[in-house]
């Protein structure tokens, strides 16, 4: 058997190989085992190609055939066709059988492929510190963007939170996360049991917030503040605005009735008094002008008429507006930015806080 395994690495050619010379080591890269619907395929047919099998201190080990070796062994036969190299080291053997499934036959999922990338990376740092991300993912030909989230998605759910969890959802957030390992200048590859305990608490916390909210949380716990704490400070602030606003802008509305408007008193001799023929929205505009400074300037200054301004035609250019962005989404016409993202998340918050305020008793026109 020596004979014909220096015949097969010498000369590349395939050979027979009788079923127990191969090594039991498993590097197979489907950490969620064989797929029995292909197993059972493979019976079926009764033939199939040869595998490959990596020599390495002396063992025959499957880097690449897994399901085709399973349904030999359901066929009863005692030997299978293969090829044979030898390799050097075995980090080198477990990338071939990487490299041999990601995108070949039934591919790698994002399981296994973010199982793989994280051991892979974990091991190249230990044997050289400066080893980086990006490299190890290329080497492993994985797309770069995806082969970092779905890293960061192992580092944290199976190290750091250490649950089994196989929710591949969301995979963006922990990138996000990774700002707070550097902030606190963890080392990937021996995770302090310190750091554990605090991601455990801030994951559970603010996990479940919108992607801003969350990402807004991490920036300022960096900076020593709670999240929840300033939105209730700022949330404060915004409430004590608007009630100056109120005071200085409007009265009660059971003062006058809702068609008079009285600027009397505020500057002398102007009557502000909408007489037949005029055109009201013309005269609440120069009166506005009139006014606008003097009240700017002292805060307590109270007129005498709420003024209420219609948005109909703002509201309506909004909302083409915004029916035009979701039809180019759709089409795949945009090309979207990270700030373009978050602004059009801020627009849709401000909306929202908006529509909670209206008090629909006080629509005018048609009664809803």
């Amino acid at each position: 058997m020596k004979d014909k395994i220096s015949k097969s690495i010498s000369e590349k050619k395939i050979v027979e190989v009788p079923l127990e010379t191969i090594s039991s080591i498993d590097v197979n890269p489907r950490k969620g085992g064989l797929v029995l619907e292909n197993v059972e395929a493979l019976v079926a047919s009764g033939d199939f190609p040869e595998i490959h099998l990596g020599l390495f201190d002396g063992d025959l080990i499957v880097v690449d055939g897994y399901h085709r070796l399973a349904a030999t062994h359901k066929l009863e036969r005692d030997k299978i066709n293969a090829f044979i190299i030898e390799y050097k080291t075995m980090t080198e053997l477990k990338k071939q059988a990487f490299v041999s499934n990601v995108n070949h036959g039934i591919k790698l999922s994002q399981l296994d492929i973010a199982l793989n990338i994280y051991e892979f990376y974990i091991e190249a740092i230990k044997t050289k510190t400066s080893a980086k991300l990006k490299d190890v993912i290329k080497e492993y030909q994985v797309q770069e963007r995806t082969g970092r989230q779905l890293f960061y998605w192992a580092l944290f759910n199976r190290s750091i939170l250490e649950n089994k969890s196989i929710d591949m959802s969301g995979l963006t957030r922990y990138e996000d996360y990774n700002k707070l390992l550097i902030w606190k200048n963890e080392n990937i590859a021996d995770i302090s049991e310190e750091f554990k305990i605090f991601f455990k608490e801030f994951y559970e916390k603010y996990d479940k917030l919108p992607t801003t909210n969350r990402r807004a949380a991490i920036d300022l716990h960096m900076e020593g503040k709670e999240f929840f704490e300033e939105e209730k400070k700022q949330q404060e602030h915004v409430d004590e605005i608007n009630q100056k606003d109120r005071e200085a802008a409007f009265l009660d509305k059971d003062e006058i009735g809702e068609d008079e408007i009285d600027r009397q008193g505020i500057s002398g001799g102007a009557t502000g008094a909408i007489t037949s023929g005029e055109n009201p929205n013309k005269v609440m505009e120069n009166l506005d002008e009139e006014y606008s400074g003097e009240i700017n300037q002292d805060r307590e200054v109270k007129p005498k008429k709420e003024k209420k301004e219609s948005i109909s035609n703002t509201i309506m250019d909004i909302h083409q507006k915004s029916a035009a962005i979701k039809m180019h989404t759709i089409k795949g016409h945009i090309a979207w930015s990270k700030d373009d993202y978050e602004t059009l998340q801020s627009i849709i918050d401000n909306l929202s806080e908006t529509v909670s305020q209206i008090d629909s008793s006080s629509f005018y026109g048609d009664k809803i």
